[in-house]
């Protein structure tokens, strides 16, 4: 990752994700023990399946910082992420200091003429700031972020010298956090049709993210956002071959 420096190497391990990552919910044991993506976390991390952990002493890593683009598919994917730790290493997720954590980049960032430049991580912190400031939106150049790709090198240095600020840990509660998830990726049909249906798209647009978020909040008001924008995709494909048809 270009955004490391050497020193941070030191402290950082990276493994790129390629391909999709299993649902392991709806898996054989025979699909898990035979995925590459799964034997490789458990080599670096020094994992053991049916291991319950009480602390993280006998892993080689203190946590695992999920990378991903700040969009919908992104999403998706923090979301496997976590369904896979929860399904195979539960324990982990309810330990009291947070082992997930997310790594949030910028979706958003404009610039002044003068040079000044801020940023925006979600769509509504960015669409409140243009509402607010209209007199003077055309003296600031704006830049949306397509995926972790679209950072520089000198940016991705400054997000991890400023780490605190682009981290959210992810909270255990209690069962409800074990639910939900259960819910998104599970396979009882009916509570995955009644979650969709009871999202608020009132409030459709992810407002800024603070450092903190429970399991049952990231899934109920952003992994959502994915599976309806999934589904109004699939829709328009469907359509013309129903209207294909004679009457």
């Amino acid at each position: 990752m270009s955004g490391l420096t050497s020193d941070m190497r030191d402290f950082y391990g990276v493994y790129p994700i390629t391909g999709k990552v299993l649902n392991v919910r709806k898996a054989s044991p025979a699909q898990i023990n035979r995925n590459k993506f799964i034997q490789d976390l458990k080599k670096i991390l020094k994992l053991e399946l049916q291991k319950e952990y009480t602390d993280i002493s006998s892993l080689r890593y203190g946590r695992v910082i999920l990378m991903t683009d700040q969009d919908d598919d992104g999403t998706r994917m923090s979301g496997l992420l976590i369904n896979l730790f929860s399904f195979l290493w539960p324990s982990l997720l309810k330990l009291p200091s947070s082992f997930l954590i997310d790594f949030v980049t910028p979706l958003t960032k404009i610039t002044h003429e003068t040079k000044e430049a801020k940023t925006f991580s979600s769509l509504r912190e960015f669409k409140e700031w243009k509402e607010k400031d209209k007199a003077h939106a055309t003296e600031w150049s704006v830049k949306f972020y397509k995926g972790l790709g679209s950072s520089t090198v000198e940016e991705g240095i400054l997000y991890f010298n400023q780490i605190d600020i682009h981290v959210r840990e992810f909270v255990w509660e209690g069962d409800a956090d074990g639910e939900a998830i259960n819910i998104a990726f599970g396979g009882d049909l009916e509570k995955r049709k009644e979650w969709i249906q009871n999202y608020n798209q009132v409030d459709s647009l992810p407002g800024p993210r603070g450092n903190k978020i429970t399991y049952k909040e990231f899934v109920n008001n952003e992994l959502v956002l994915f599976t309806i924008a999934n589904l109004q995709k699939s829709i328009p494909t469907i359509l013309p071959l129903l209207t294909s048809f004679p009457a």
